[in-house]
């Protein structure tokens, strides 16, 4: 190596450490015709020479300094004697006898012979096939045998036209490599090729069934037993401290990102992609003798004693989950999931609710639930169906997979069976079984038997349903009085909740409903919770319901600042809503002033008369198969005549029907009655001697 100017290297050695004395290689301006040859450095003019030298500072015990002394010559490269040969039996004999037999390798030499290996076998464990010596255990070359006998014979067998030199050459390399493999490891090819006859293996044989990009089926996913299909990446044998030996999988599956639909943007640039490959790990624990693969908790799917079914069962699953993308209003009845780091598991929860499906909002709201990280991908379009993806593969060994407009059969087939999202009426973030996530028919009987005065059904009507169609802002500050607040109050029971519930079925939009406990007690909490609630309710679309608010509307004091810091927050959250929000009080009268202004409109339920109960009567009784009509005009005007509001009403029906279901009868007015009585019983009771029994004949 030459320099422009002159220079040293010099190497610290600690003392005590000889040093190594050598010459070196002098490089002059015609190293031919002059050679140069080594002087001592003190008979030459300084700078005289186009030159470097290496030497070593040591320290000089006798003279008690440190001296710089030649240095050895570095060794040069020395050529490979073995490079003429396809491939060398590399043996590896350990130094102690504790640490095992002699281990082999083979070193392929030949480049043809490297190429044809790398085209069958591809990325493999962190294979480098650019490594500058490629040394690999006979096994990988065992697990894809048959592939490189039916390599091998294609390239025998290809055109003429087709650099038919060089495919015979690696052939002729192939064919010797595999001959090698049939001589030394015979025996294990035939006990392979037996025990895969039978769809049995042995835990040390693992690995020739595990190959890379094989699409494993595991009959019980670990978080809602069903089946699934993953791609294994990479397989390892470990033994934990302490512990069994084991395989690990390194698998890959699709699943989505949470980001909005693709399409071209209105700069003309990609959106993020929607879905990316996420990973999971598989523990296969050590088992003595052989055992049937199918019975493994992951095995090759071609294994499947019904592969075709259950290919197209998890594709069509695949096409609902894929449906499911971005925002859904759904309905969902069943065992819903949700995990909990502290106990390293899986709470279940049963859900029979109507759910948002929204991933997105799921990973905004829960930044440190352990969700999977997706690797996206590109925009490309991969067609590829086969178990060995022609996508080009990663430095870890897993497919770069492309994602196009549509998914392929293969990426329906790796897709979850898990979406994520919220219960609307359980008020918690879960995952869901893709296969129970339905859709659902809108009510749309519960507006047109809301009982309301005209004038007021008709406003709450008009209000939503232009508000749906026009968000325009008429205020001079961006984003703020886009909302609308709509304000219910009256006593309970009067069809306040109800009347958002019928709203949002009439506009089919969901509805957030939102009791004050699950707002907080403190500034800090309540900001929180309704930034949160506002914000996904903007991106669903959706209705929100505070129930039972006035602990928010209270007028403020000097003598409560918490309470006041409560009021300040809400005021200021309700000139930044930007959907529909619906606020349920009993004490209009109490209302801080300044909410005067930020509530659109204000609807007063008042308390029942008779021709309303009467009307609700009619409603509930004909949900338990009592027609209201059927009752004489004394039993009706009796039952309209009690001071009962519409949420008594619905229990009392509620009641007499379980009542009268658990005596397989139908309702009568008896039944009716005999719930009035104690209603009356607990009324007394809670009264402390109020009313008493009203009769009846």
């Amino acid at each position: 190596m030459s320099s422009l100017s002159g220079g040293s290297a010099e190497t610290d050695v600690k003392p005590g450490v000889g040093s190594a004395n050598g010459a070196s290689t002098t490089v002059g301006t015609d190293a031919k015709a002059n050679p140069v040859e080594p002087k001592p450095s003190l008979d030459l003019p300084v700078d005289s020479l186009l030159d470097y030298k290496r030497v070593d500072r040591v320290y000089d015990s006798d003279a008690g300094e440190w001296v710089l002394r030649d240095s050895a010559e570095k060794p040069k490269d020395t050529d490979d004697k073995y490079r003429a040969y396809s491939f060398i039996v590399v043996r590896t004999v350990k130094v102690l006898q504790s640490e095992g037999g002699p281990l082999s390798k083979i070193e392929l030499k030949s480049s043809l012979l490297k190429a044809a290996c790398q085209q069958v076998i591809q990325n493999f464990n962190g294979i480098s096939w650019n490594s500058r010596v490629l040394r690999i255990e006979p096994q990988v070359f065992l697990a894809f045998f048959t592939e490189l006998e039916d390599h091998e014979i294609a390239l025998a067998r290809a055109p003429s036209c087709d650099t038919s030199a060089d495919n015979l050459t690696s052939s002729r390399h192939l064919k010797l490599l595999l001959d090698f493999l049939r001589q030394e490891h015979g025996e294990q090819l035939k006990e392979i090729a037996t025990l895969k006859a039978h769809g049995e293996i042995t835990f040390d044989l693992l690995w020739a069934v595990m190959r890379p990009r094989t699409l494993l089926f595991l009959p019980n996913c670990n978080v809602t037993n069903e089946p699934r299909v993953v791609r294994l990446v990479s397989a390892e044998f470990h033994t934990p401290y302490r512990d069994i030996p084991l395989l690990r999988l390194d698998t890959e599956y699709v699943d989505a990102t949470g980001a909005t639909a693709r399409a071209a943007a209105s700069d003309g640039q990609i959106k993020d992609p929607t879905f990316g490959m996420a990973k999971m790990t598989i523990d296969i624990q050590k088992f003595k003798g052989t055992q049937k693969m199918v019975t493994l908790k992951a095995y090759p799917l071609y294994l499947h004693p019904r592969e075709l079914d259950m290919r197209n069962r998890l594709i069509e699953r695949g096409r609902c989950w894929r449906d499911l993308d971005g925002v859904h209003h759904r309905h969902y009845n069943s065992v819903a999931y949700r995990w909990y780091p502290q106990h390293r598991k899986f709470a279940k929860i049963n859900v029979k609710s109507r759910v948002m499906v929204d991933i997105g909002s799921f990973r905004q709201v829960n930044p440190n639930y352990d969700l999977p990280t997706i690797r996206n991908s590109g925009n490309g379009n991969n067609n590829s169906d086969s178990d060995d993806s022609d996508a080009e593969s990663t430095d870890d060994g897993s497919v770069q997979e492309e994602f196009g407009d549509a998914l392929t059969d293969t990426q329906l087939l790796l897709t979850s069976p898990i979406v994520y999202g919220f219960s609307l009426s359980d008020k918690l973030w879960l995952e869901f079984n893709v296969e129970h996530v339905k859709t659902f028919c809108w009510n749309d009987e519960a507006f047109e038997r809301l009982v309301l005065p005209s004038g007021q059904k008709l406003l709450i009507k008009s209000l939503v349903e232009s508000h749906r169609n026009d968000e325009a802002n008429f205020d001079f500050v961006e984003g703020k009085g886009v909302g609308l607040v709509i304000n219910l109050h009256g006593p309970p029971g009067v069809g306040k909740t109800l009347s958002a519930e019928a709203v949002s079925e009439h506009v089919r939009r969901p509805l957030y409903v939102v009791g004050a406990g699950d707002l907080g007690t403190d500034a800090a909490s309540l900001d929180n919770n309704l930034t949160e609630i506002f914000s996904v309710a903007a991106t669903w679309k959706a209705i929100v319901l505070i129930d039972e608010a006035d602990v928010f509307l209270q007028a403020r004091n000097l003598h409560d600042l918490a309470r006041n810091a409560l009021v300040a927050v809400f005021l200021r959250h309700l000139e930044y809503i930007r959907g529909v929000l619906f606020i349920t009080t009993n004490r209009v009268t109490t209302y801080d002033e300044a909410f005067q202004s930020r509530i659109h409109v204000s609807l007063r339920y008042r308390d029942f008369d008779t021709a309303t109960r009467m009307s609700i009567w009619a409603t509930f009784l004909q949900r338990v198969q009592l027609d209201f009509n059927t009752l004489t005009s004394e039993q009706r005007q009796l039952l309209a005549s009690r001071p009962l509001n519409g949420r008594q009403i619905k229990n009392v029906a509620r009641t007499a029907g379980a009542v009268a279901s658990s005596s397989n009868e139908r309702v009568t007015f008896a039944h009716i009655v005999d719930v009035l009585h104690m209603m009356d019983q607990f009324d007394r009771d809670f009264r402390s001697g109020g009313r008493g029994d009203v009769g009846f004949s």
